[in-house]
């Protein structure tokens, strides 16, 4: 119709308004963040092919009748509320070319394809590609990249620490050195869980009292 205007506020006075389609016109300006007040018991609302900019209202969501959102090829930004994947009685949503961003909401009763979401350059999960998580700032940044070397940089620590180990001790003390600190623990336990004094000398290898010690510390 070549209709040249914002979104029409008028017709929060029909009542008994079902369906609401200004597709392929001239609208601009936002969508109403109380929506709902709007179209309370719309079934189909389309808005696709206009000039909405701005961001999707989250107050879409408390439009319970709501079976098919049409939003495409519009200037809309920002996030996609994800309250509306709630919604119990969607079929069809459709936010393609936009320029909307992060990740898009998961629907429980409906099943959205890719093409749904096409041509939103920052939108991201499934069924598009799967988010990187990146908090900035006074949070943790976690990338794939990130992951990779934490991983690598822990795999290469605890292996420092076993060289260390069998540094010290040697490969074939190894054994040995386990059963002389379970007989010294069992000589040192009375009735169970008590240690004697300090003073008691059960090994004079330094190398066992290092184990004995840690041992013992690790029991409390």
């Amino acid at each position: 119709m070549g209709l040249i205007a914002e979104f029409p506020r008028g017709i929060q006075n029909c009542s008994s308004l079902n369906s609401l389609d200004l597709s392929s016109n001239r609208q601009h300006g936002t969508i109403p963040s109380n929506i709902s007040k709007f179209i309370g018991f719309v079934v189909n609302l389309d808005l696709s092919s206009n000039q909405f900019s701005g961001e999707i209202p989250a107050d879409i969501a408390n439009c319970s009748f709501l079976n098919n959102i049409k939003l495409d090829n519009n200037k809309l930004e920002g996030t996609i509320p994800p309250e509306i994947g709630l919604l119990g009685r969607i079929k069809t949503f459709n936010v393609a070319n936009n320029m909307l961003t992060v990740q898009v909401p998961i629907f429980l009763n409906a099943t959205v394809p890719a093409e749904s979401f096409a041509n939103n350059p920052g939108l991201c999960g499934r069924p598009l590609e799967l988010c990187v998580t990146e908090n900035v700032g006074n949070g943790v940044k976690k990338t794939n990249r990130t992951l990779f070397i934490s991983g690598f940089m822990t795999g290469w620590s605890l292996f420092t620490i076993l060289g260390l180990y069998l540094c010290f001790f040697g490969l074939p003390g190894v054994k040995k050195m386990l059963l002389l600190i379970k007989k010294s623990t069992n000589a040192m336990k009375i009735d169970g869980n008590e240690w004697p004094d300090k003073g008691i000398e059960v090994n004079n290898d330094p190398k066992v009292n290092i184990l004995l010690a840690f041992n013992h510390h690790s029991s409390f």
